[in-house]
């Protein structure tokens, strides 16, 4: 009974080593998180107008959520078999963060100075490209296809709040901490404050 008990102690901590393993693994993986795994060069921040900050505020809000529905998207290919079958609500929530992210930069870009326009019209691009990518994805094993379109963007986003800084409440890239899959429902609108 003794050797029983301890084959059990110990494939529990194998156990929990792999799920650790897998969550480090995926802490990696919001695509608008920038602060964690990302080695790429920091930029300075420049002036942007007091009155951008609200918008700031709103595409931070959108980036979150998409990061969190892509973690949830991407937890989802660990749990699924790798199947033909189909999985409408998660990629149809995932097209719906990347929509919502997309239009609040859309009507928000004009707020800041052409250097961070730049940028966030390249984020824009790779919403584009990896929502087109993301319509021909049939399983989410798939979900692979679409990493590196929208790991591009994360660059692009990362160039953006480095410029942006820390002039405003809150900062324009995604939190680090949603590393956790929460339940998402699907929005048709950008939520906050009103775009001017």
């Amino acid at each position: 009974m003794g050797w029983f008990l301890a084959a059990l102690a110990l494939a529990g901590v194998l156990l929990s080593a792999c799920i650790a393993l897998v969550v480090w693994g995926l802490a990696g993986t919001g695509p608008f998180d920038i602060a964690v795994g990302n080695d790429r060069p920091r930029l300075d921040p420049i002036p942007i107008p007091e009155t951008a900050c609200p918008i700031v505020e709103v595409i931070h809000r959108e980036a979150d959520h998409f990061q969190q529905t892509y973690t949830n998207a991407r937890f989802a290919t660990l749990v699924v078999e790798d199947t033909d079958a189909p999985w409408p609500d998660q990629k149809q929530e995932l097209d719906d963060a990347a929509r919502s992210l997309d239009l609040a930069i859309a009507l928000g870009a004009p707020a800041f100075p052409p250097r961070i326009t730049k940028h966030l019209n390249l984020v824009r691009q790779a919403l584009h490209d990896g929502r087109t990518l993301l319509a021909t994805t049939t399983r989410p094993a798939r979900l692979i296809r679409v990493d590196d379109v929208f790991r591009d963007g994360q660059e692009q986003f990362g160039y953006a709040s480095d410029l942006i800084g820390r002039q405003c409440p809150v900062p324009l890239r995604a939190n680090s901490y949603t590393l956790v899959p929460a339940s998402t429902t699907t929005t048709a609108s950008v939520p906050g404050p009103a775009l001017p």
